[in-house]
């Protein structure tokens, strides 16, 4: 009868223990040829017949129909265990939520780069086995865009990409380039190149690029480019053009 028909769907839609509940509830249905059919063999023909647009609480192939994102969502629910969230490709992760009640971090790339308990960090992507990018525990609101083994261990600093660069200080920002190195030096910027050195207690230095280019001065100094240029302890705010 239709009655029975519907309570069958109905236990479907319930999950994967559909069956149980209804061969303990011992529900039956009547074919009118062959006599009695357990439902727990029914339920099961009717999920390889229903549409996968039938189960509301589904994600499907091409998309959900969704009315409220606030309440219909793909992710975790709880706030006390088990909080963090992980997609992957080819069963590796390939990107991680990392839950924080004030901002959640975003952890793309290899599987094996990592925020460790920061708040708000971002690392886009990239990473390899051995070259990881990571963020310490000392790094809140850091980003590294990609690259390969960029290392961040001071709050609010930036690496776009490249390789091997180090940012032990608070605000600043590496681009791009290869082993670029700011250290110490709040605020301090270093455009690319290979090898740049910021050193300071102040901050705010600036090298734009080039060559294994150094400033150890306390602060406020800028090397435009070129090659091995230094700005010493004792130079004061100096400019190299």
């Amino acid at each position: 009868p239709t009655s029975r028909r519907l309570d069958c769907l109905d236990l479907a839609h319930r999950g994967p223990h559909a069956s149980q509940e209804a061969d303990t509830l011992g529900l039956i249905f009547k074919h009118p040829l062959s006599g009695r059919v357990r439902y727990t063999t029914f339920v099961w023909l009717l999920l390889m017949l229903t549409p996968p647009s039938a189960y509301a609480v589904d994600w499907v192939v091409g998309g959900n129909d969704i009315t409220s994102a606030s309440s219909e969502f793909l992710g975790t629910k709880s706030t006390s265990t088990d909080k963090d969230m992980e997609l992957h490709s080819g069963s590796v992760r390939v990107l991680k939520f990392d839950y924080n009640a004030t901002s959640t971090s975003i952890i793309g790339g290899y599987s094996g780069n990592t925020a460790t308990t920061s708040v708000g960090v971002t690392i886009g992507g990239g990473g390899a086995s051995g070259s990881i990018n990571q963020t310490t525990s000392d790094c809140d609101y850091c980003t590294i865009g990609g690259g390969v083994g960029n290392y961040i261990d001071h709050d609010w600093s930036t690496i776009g990409g490249g390789e091997l660069h180090s940012i032990e200080a608070d605000r600043a920002t590496i681009s791009g380039g290869s082993g670029n190195t700011i250290d110490g030096n709040n605020r301090g910027t270093i455009g690319g190149g290979f090898s740049n050195v910021i050193n300071g207690a102040t901050g705010s230095s600036t090298i734009a690029g080039g060559d294994r280019n150094k400033t150890y001065a306390s602060g406020y100094c800028s090397i435009g480019g070129g090659q091995l240029n230094v700005i010493g302890v004792n130079d004061g705010s100096g400019i190299v053009e």
